[in-house]
């Protein structure tokens, strides 16, 4: 056995190069699994609180377990219990291409092993004694409770634990190893930590019982036979943070909430019944587990191990990429997507990089029922100096394109299978159609391949920045598809794709695919309270808006995310001139994200009419608000649709747009009014509206539309 650190040179060279690998958890978030390796996940335990996405509020953080489980070949698991809520809490269903074996961990043999815990208690002078184990499970997610304080409550019991355990008893606590906190036990006379030249099970088998709380520890603990207690001092308070999959009360061990209680349980002989319990959850252990597992995995032997495939329906897997699923015009349209298609024909996986989800978790909740989620990190997998080089370029453009090319399809080739070891993909669609590090990623998908363009793709590139020509170029050469939402953007995205020499005869296909329009949701959400968040910013008060939105005057509206596309300064400015006019006007301003929310609100504070401008960043739910006004008013340089125009309309606001690709097709085919795409174009907008020319919403049948669009969208998921 050789030793090596994790995350050194070594340990990466053996990660790399190992033909088995064995784990427990999970690998480093950045490891790439070869096609050749064999994955073996032991896992470590029988749950009893939740795990994966049941886990409350942490649904997010389980990317990396997730990943690791997927490109397992093989998942052990020590009762069907367990492997259901693995396979369902995960998401392993469907996407998976690995087998659970069902058999003992392999860590529990040890307890059949009594000679060996005999010599034990000997070697460390326990004869005579009552020994008993406490091994609290973890409170909280990693880093996300304190260690200290954890320890100062266990540390009070003890207290009261050794003033009253009997000259016989010893208990031996360790704490679970998330918590790394040091206890000074030197006080006690009964209470000691667990010895640090043992390995845990080992000594676990020489104790006569077990004190835990909502640990994982007692199934394995039963198989000894001994008395199990269930300190459970703070039961309805853990379980309403972190969740149980069975209430306590159908587990036959004896519970104790306070330590008068524990130390009665203590002194009394086991007076419960566990057959039921050993026959559910610990059929399978044995006490050659160890050998059994590795003949099986290393010679292929049949030594009595049950596998059992993952289950799957026979559907394609589908997974799409949503971009950081922030709250904007592209999570909708995904999120609408979802909701009405048809999730019968295939399976659904939304892919996300755990950095941008985890500063809004809530997302991932809004997902429609039975579509899964994958969750990355994002770290390339390139060494350090290609790392930098495509960092330099794609911030900054320093270097040539020829330079970096290769980086790009080191990129496609390691990192896709990094994302998708283990996983039975069909199609992977970026729907976002944005960031450099994702499109060069998913280019390398060895699966059928779309990607959305949501926006003229050559203004965002002059205007913003936000991806590199080259990295589009080639994306829109080598994916299988380019999905635009409109086919005002369609010619955009064809320049693009001619601006690099195509390296294959086969290119892209461009097919419009409609952004869906959730109507009945629209009204829906229109039909409750305006709340705001901790997230919200408003230059009035709620009571000011209140009263603004109950005035007679007439009230513009425009929501889009503060960024200079969005033309806020050239709205601002024209209803400046709109109010000297008709000085019973509002105009208000919803972002709900984006960098120039600052910038936006200083401009308003400079101009006369500020008094009847509302700037809100963020609000949870806007369409409150946009039902109680009167006029929506489009101010972009460029959008590839421009959802929030069909939501106005919905809510019976009569919309003007700027006349630029993306709107203009849905505006002139249903009856919209277009404006010139300048100041002075959304001024006559605006005049226009209290001029009574504009008196109609728009002739748009929602229903038909949205058939059409998710035809178009299935159209595209079904391609090979």
């Amino acid at each position: 056995v050789k030793l090596v650190v994790r995350n050194s040179i070594p340990y990466y060279k053996v990660l790399a190069t190992a033909k088995y690998l064995i784990n427990d958890t999970s690998f480093v978030y950045n490891f790439v699994k070869r096609e050749e390796q064999v994955y073996l996940n032991t896992w470590h335990g029988t749950p009893l609180k939740t795990l994966g996405k049941s886990v409350k509020g942490e649904a997010h953080t389980i990317g990396n377990v997730q990943k690791n489980l997927l490109a397992a070949d093989y998942v052990l698991a020590p009762n069907e219990f367990t492997m259901r809520h693995m396979t369902e809490d995960y998401m392993l269903e469907n996407l998976s291409a690995g087998e659970f074996w069902l058999t003992g961990y392999p860590r529990n043999e040890v307890f059949f092993h009594k000679e060996e815990a005999e010599q034990l208690r000997k070697r460390y002078g326990l004869e005579g004694k009552k020994v008993y184990a406490f091994l609290p499970t973890w409170r909280g997610v990693v880093g996300g409770v304190s260690k200290k304080a954890q320890v100062n409550q266990l540390m009070t019991y003890f207290e009261g634990l050794d003033a009253g355990l009997p000259q016989e008893y010893v208990v031996y606590v360790k704490l679970h190893a998330f918590n790394g906190a040091e206890m000074d036990l030197t006080q006690f006379s009964h209470i000691r930590p667990f010895p640090t030249d043992c390995e845990t099970y080992a000594f676990l088998a020489a104790t006569d019982g077990l004190i835990t709380d909502y640990s994982s520890v007692f199934f394995d603990y039963a198989l000894t036979g001994k008395k199990i207690l269930l300190f459970t001092y703070d039961e309805e308070e853990y379980e309403a943070s972190r969740g149980f999959y069975m209430p306590l009360s159908e587990l036959p061990f004896p519970k104790a909430r306070k330590v008068e209680e524990l130390l009665r349980l203590l002194k009394e002989e086991k007076n419960y019944e566990d057959a039921a319990f050993l026959k559910q959850f610990c059929a399978y252990d044995r006490p050659d587990a160890a050998k059994a597992v590795c003949a099986k995995l290393l010679r292929g032997e049949d030594t009595g191990i049950q596998a059992v495939k993952l289950p799957e329906n026979g559907k394609k897997n589908v997974v799409i990429y949503g971009g950081g699923l922030f709250n904007n015009g592209i999570t909708s349209s995904l999120l609408n997507l979802l909701e009405l298609v048809d999730r019968k024909k295939n399976n659904y996986t939304v892919l996300y990089k755990l950095e941008d989800v985890k500063k809004h978790p809530e997302v991932l909740s809004k997902l429609p029922e039975g579509v899964k989620s994958l969750g990355f990190t994002n770290g390339l997998t390139l060494g350090f100096w290609n790392f930098l080089l495509f960092k330099v370029w794609t911030k900054l453009g320093l270097v040539p394109y020829r330079m970096v090319e290769p980086i790009t399809d080191k990129i496609a080739k390691r990192d896709a299978r990094r994302l998708f070891a283990g996983c039975k993909v069909d199609k992977v669609i970026h729907f976002s159609g944005y960031g450099n590090d994702t499109i060069t990623m998913l280019r390398g998908a060895s699966c059928n391949r779309t990607i959305y363009a949501h926006s003229d793709m050559e203004k965002e590139i002059r205007e913003r920045g936000l991806v590199r020509t080259e990295v589009l170029a080639r994306a829109y050469q080598e994916y299988d598809n380019v999905a635009v939402v409109t086919e005002d953007v369609k010619a955009s995205a064809e320049r693009i794709a001619k601006k690099l020499p195509a390296r294959t005869e086969k290119t892209a296909e461009f097919a419009v695919a409609k952004n869906i329009i959730n109507y009945k949701r629209v009204l829906e959400m229109a039909e409750q309270e305006i709340t705001l968040d901790i997230r919200t910013k408003m230059n009035v008060s709620m009571e000011r808006l209140q009263e603004i939105l109950a005035s007679d005057g007439v009230k513009f509206i425009n929501i889009g995310r503060f960024s200079q596309e969005k033309g806020h300064d050239r709205l601002l400015d024209a209803f400046d001139k709109i109010h000297k006019e008709n000085p019973d006007t509002y105009l208000i301003i919803v972002g709900g994200r984006g960098a120039l929310y600052e910038e936006t609100l200083r401009k308003a504070q400079t101009l006369d009419s500020y008094d009847h401008i509302v700037i809100v960043l963020y609000l949870p739910n806007p369409y409150p608000l946009l039902k109680q006004c009167d006029y929506f008013v489009f101010s972009s340089f460029y959008e590839g649709f421009g959802l929030v125009l069909a939501e106005a309309d919905i809510l019976g606001l009569r919309c003007v747009s700027t006349d630029i690709p993306g709107p203009r097709t849905f505006m002139k085919k249903y009856g919209g009014t277009l404006v010139a795409d300048s100041e002075q174009g959304v001024y006559d907008g605006m005049k226009l509206c209290l001029d009574g020319k504009i008196t109609n919403t728009l002739s748009v049948d929602y229903e038909e539309y949205n058939k059409e669009a998710v035809a178009e969208f299935e159209r595209i998921a079904a391609m090979n």
